[in-house]
């Protein structure tokens, strides 16, 4: 192996193993898995060379995602000010680790689509400016949203464009010289977020501790803003004196309330597009919704599932100061009260998070057309993924970390219980699908709640989280 090889490894593995709660092998082994199932379905039921299609572009789509969520954050770490000033060969090796990935990736994922159609398509640009987009706003560049510009411009105007304009974006969109333009697109937003040493530098560092999700170790440096939406939180929480959401307003900033935020405002979005489409004032919105599936529209439902499976890491954050929270008057001393009080309040920042996002669905479901007995049954699929409540509720003290990913595949399994077992009875016994699913998740619902409520409130007291692990 090269010496540069080897130093790529090296950083590869360092920022891997910077990122919390990520596991690269059962990433690496769910990547195996999806890409030969995906592969082996190809090629039993579709064209002889969708197999070949599926084979690049799943396991490119997962480097893509590696890259975002474990590598990036990991490798932002490593080139501290004091690294890039002493070590300048250290941010260099980076810039190059980070591009050739990001290359590998989308010229993977490009290769995969042009085995089934003649040009890429939106789909690569698509998957080009998310992740670029993640690159920015993960290191703290305050710009970084401007790079989902043109893809709002693209949705918007897709529809109000004459086809003859429309068929030469396209053309345009697909040619190799676009595409070209993909490498120094990547290449300056890798130097954006790599800086030299210097006043820029600090100011990213500020930035991604007042910002990320999982940058910030200790309540203290996550500060809310005056107008953002954790401090109108805090604030609530104040006023109310209310133990429950006191207590989870000192975990730190709240990314289940940031998701709720999101949704909330998604779903007055789509009522609001939905009110001005039904009053003739919108008819490219219309048609553009009208082409939503029902398999679209329940992809809202994924951010309830991540959120569920993240739980017990976004608890873990905070274990230096667990134990100063237990201090305050305001929350219980004793073991089963204070687990009770977690519980409930976890429960409760959970069930906010599944009714906006089965909102937000039903909002686009109305916007797509939908009515009858398709509503209903949309409704149906948002009450498929009401077992995953119960992941948060565990023995925090003794229980340790899983990976994010195995947590989320958790999370995946039990939403699909209830649809397998009405399938099984409908084949078994010929009972109808959607009384049997819901029945069943209704019921799982219940039985894990109680079960792990009841696990809480006999465990020992849980902050700080793992200690007994």
């Amino acid at each position: 192996m090269s010496r540069s090889l080897a130093q790529y490894w090296l950083l590869w593995r360092a920022a891997l193993g910077f990122t919390r709660a990520f596991s690269p092998r059962l990433l690496l082994l769910l990547a195996v898995f999806t890409t030969l199932v995906s592969t082996g379905i190809a090629a039993i039921s579709a064209s002889s060379a969708a197999w070949l299609s599926w084979a690049l572009c799943t396991p490119a789509g997962f480097l893509l995602l590696a890259w975002s969520l474990g590598y990036l954050p990991g490798a932002l770490k490593l080139n501290t000010p004091a690294n890039a000033q002493l070590v300048p060969g250290l941010r260099r090796r980076l810039v190059e680790l980070t591009l050739l990935v990001w290359l590998l990736g989308i010229g993977v994922l490009g290769a995969g689509m042009l085995v089934t159609t003649k040009a890429p398509g939106p789909g690569l640009w698509l998957a080009a400016f998310l992740t670029l987009g993640v690159a920015g706003m993960t290191s703290g560049i305050r710009i970084a949203w401007l790079i989902y510009l043109p893809l709002l411009a693209g949705v918007v105007l897709h529809q109000r464009l004459p086809r003859p304009l429309l068929l030469a974006v396209d053309g345009l969109l697909g040619s190799h010289l676009a595409l070209a333009l993909l490498a120094p697109l990547g290449a300056l937003t890798t130097l954006a977020i790599f800086p030299q040493a210097g006043k820029r530098h600090w100011d990213m560092l500020a930035k991604q501790a007042g910002s990320s999700a999982f940058g910030a170790r200790t309540v203290l440096d996550q500060e809310p803003g005056r107008f953002s939406w954790d401090g109108l939180l805090l604030r609530r929480a104040l006023a109310q004196r209310r133990p429950g959401p006191l207590l989870m307003r000192a975990l730190g900033r709240s990314l289940p309330a940031a998701a709720a935020n999101g949704l909330a405002f998604a779903a007055l979005g789509i009522g609001a597009v939905i009110y001005l489409a039904q009053r003739g004032l919108l008819p490219g919105m219309t048609s553009y919704f009208a082409q939503l599936s029902w398999v679209t529209i329940s992809g809202v439902l994924l951010v309830f599932v991540f959120q569920a499976g993240m739980a017990p890491a976004w608890l873990a954050r905070t274990t230096g100061e667990q134990a100063l929270v237990r201090l305050a008057p305001a929350f219980p001393a004793g073991a089963a009260g204070f687990n009770e009080l977690l519980a409930r309040a976890q429960l409760r920042q959970s069930l906010t998070i599944w009714l906006m996002a089965s909102s937000a669905a039903l909002m686009l479901g109305l916007a797509s057309g939908m009515e009858g007995s398709a509503l209903w049954q949309q409704a149906g699929v948002c009450c498929m993924t009401l077992p995953t409540l119960a992941l948060a509720l565990r023995d925090h003290a003794r229980s340790s970390v899983w990976p994010i990913f195995g947590m989320w595949a958790i999370a995946f399994a039990l939403s699909y219980i209830g649809p397998m077992v009405g399938i099984a009875a409908y084949a078994a016994f010929g009972l109808p699908f959607w009384p049997v699913a819901l029945i069943t998740a209704f019921a799982l619902t219940a039985v894990l709640v109680v079960k792990r409520l009841r696990l809480m409130r006999a465990a020992p007291i849980a902050f700080p989280a793992g200690r007994l692990n």
